[in-house]
């Protein structure tokens, strides 16, 4: 099988990786840039627009902030701007980019950021639908455990089932089921089931079948390379992109190489900036949400404020807390942040990637444990053959990376000290390895006066 070719550009938070596109895209030729956020779109688009390119910006209505370029169909207006050929830049979200569309062989496309290429979809096993997909695909009764994952193929079988209706609603498709359908019938993704998940349920349909209702089953979808087949070229940017989830994903189908047009233009760490970046961390080993769940994390959340404020009073800083949902997934009263009534404090996504304007703050708080699900930790470790700590660096640290970069780290002309808070003291390490020499010495424990956040007695930054 003969591998694509797709560039990349991997450097440091701020070392203007986009800001290096106005340098490499010359008037008159055609190019696509994707984004992961609509603010992100309307900075570029206006900043070679500035630059008297001609720009088609196209972005999804939201009700919020929609605009003339605000579109309910974004595929739809992204396939007519490639029909109608009349623009160099086109501005569109990761996801429309990432899909086949006729007519891109001329265009260069730059994805901004690392994309989403992998999604879990969960369906009920009991439904009867799915029962005889999975009878119709894996009629055998032997099922290994050792065959890690089972991939799922769409035949003639699939669609006739798909295309039964009748007056049991149990057979009618779910949204869920018709998606993954579209998923299994496309070259361009890859849908498997985890061979022992696949074992539990058929030996429960055999044996005991009252018990495959409170079963559900997950199946994990891979968007693979060849969506971008049709580009003229790929040129994916992103910070750390060599340990990305990307990377691993796609490096056996994918010869990765480095964009050395744009690499010359990426801005070094100057002078002024360098050891000016405090790192603390507030627990030596906690970094789980059961870990903070069975602390208390409002009560955390209180205590961390107190000694926030204590230490650093009256600082404006960015912070971000997490989402509070029932065992469920549904929302619940939010967590609070004793300072959100100070005017100090931004609450930011837990991984802030793309977002701009929090150069003047010097603070950044990263209170959200982010860290996958078992099952899905378990795909990214056997699937694409990545080690616990590339699941950990590519998932964990990364978000926190990108939210930590949100500071005035990202101003060049600044020589302000930037402190950064977060949850344990391997986050915290590996923060003073991606930010290198703008690290001014080793993580320092920050203690809250809890002793369950300490497995030793470190030397530790005290209020």
């Amino acid at each position: 099988m003969t591998k694509l070719l797709f560039k990349y550009l991997s450097s440091r938070t701020g070392s203007g990786k986009t800001y290096s596109l106005l340098k490499v895209i010359k008037p008159g030729s055609r190019n696509v840039i994707a984004t992961p956020r609509k603010a992100v779109s309307r900075e570029i688009a206006a900043m070679f627009k500035d630059a008297g390119f001609s720009v088609k910006l196209i972005t999804g209505k939201d009700g919020k902030d929609d605009d003339e370029n605000s579109y309910s169909n974004c595929t739809k207006a992204f396939r007519d701007a490639i029909k109608a050929d009349d623009h160099e830049i086109i501005i569109v979200d990761h996801s429309v980019a990432m899909k086949k569309i006729s007519g891109t062989e001329n265009y260069d496309l730059y994805i901004d950021e690392e994309p989403k290429i992998e999604k879990t979809v969960k369906l009920k096993s009991s439904l009867q639908i799915v029962q005889s997909i999975l009878l119709s695909l894996f009629p055998d009764d032997i099922i290994s455990d050792s065959h890690l994952y089972y991939k799922m193929t769409y035949t003639r079988e699939i669609a006739d089932l798909l295309s039964t209706f009748d007056d049991d609603e149990a057979f009618v498709p779910s949204q869920k089921l018709l998606e993954l359908s579209q998923f299994m019938k496309s070259a361009d993704y890859e849908v498997v089931i985890r061979g022992s998940s696949l074992k539990a349920y058929k030996e429960a349909l055999k044996n005991d079948p009252e018990t495959v209702k409170d079963m559900k089953l997950r199946f994990q979808v891979v968007m693979q390379p060849s969506v971008l087949s049709g580009y003229k070229s790929v040129t994916i940017m992103s910070a750390g992109f060599e340990r990305s989830e990307t990377y691993f994903a796609w490096h056996k189908k994918v010869d990765f190489v480095e964009n050395d047009e744009m690499k010359p233009f990426l801005r070094s760490l100057p002078e002024g900036q360098k050891g000016l970046v405090h790192i603390l961390y507030l627990s030596d080993e906690l970094d789980t949400w059961a870990d903070y769940k069975r602390l208390g994390y409002q009560d955390f959340l209180n205590r961390v404020a107190m000694a926030f404020d204590a230490a650093f009073p009256n600082t404006p800083h960015i912070y971000c807390v997490k989402k509070a949902k029932d065992e469920d997934g549904n929302a619940i009263t939010p967590y609070t942040w004793l300072h959100d009534q100070t005017g100090l404090s931004q609450r930011l996504d837990p991984s802030a990637k793309g977002i701009n304007g929090f150069q003047h703050i010097n603070v950044a708080i990263h209170l959200t444990p982010i860290n996958p699900a078992t099952y899905v930790y378990n795909f990214k470790r056997e699937f694409f053959e990545m080690q616990s700590e590339d699941v950990k660096m590519a998932v964990s640290y990364a978000a926190q990376y990108q939210f930590a970069s949100r500071t005035s780290y990202r101003d060049y002309s600044s020589t302000s000290h930037v402190t950064i808070i977060v949850l344990d003291q391997r986050s915290a390490m590996a923060l003073h390895e991606m930010f290198g020499e703008a690290c001014a010495g080793e993580p320092e424990f920050f203690d809250i006066g809890l002793e369950e956040l300490q497995s030793e007695k470190p030397k530790a930054m005290t209020v």
